[in-house]
């Protein structure tokens, strides 16, 4: 969770005026969030208690993403008045389980 101030920092610098960088600055952001913060290297060098313990503070950072921050921009996102019309919900959960739940 270090890594979330500076997540947020990055967000709120995206310039959301030009759709182009603002999809590659977003998409820079998530993915720098998300990139373990030792090389593999480094990680195959780990003991397996050390390799333990870096796997659950990943799984804890991924259930806080996926249980408080995506629902919390799903659910409280406000975009300024000129980009609200840009600014469209492809689906959700629910809409993809009614299409998929069944396969």
């Amino acid at each position: 969770m270090e890594g979330l101030p500076l997540l947020l920092y990055k967000l709120a610098n995206v310039n959301y005026e030009d759709e182009k960088s603002c999809y590659s600055e977003i998409s820079l952001a998530l993915a720098d969030f998300h990139l373990p913060s030792i090389s593999e290297e480094d990680y195959e060098n780990l003991n397996e208690e050390q390799q333990n313990i870096f796997k659950k503070q990943n799984l804890r950072v991924e259930r806080t993403l996926r249980s408080l921050i995506f629902p919390a921009l799903r659910n409280r996102f406000l975009p300024s008045s000129e980009l609200e019309e840009y600014i469209k919900e492809l689906t959700s959960t629910a809409k993809a389980f009614k299409h998929f739940g069944r396969c």
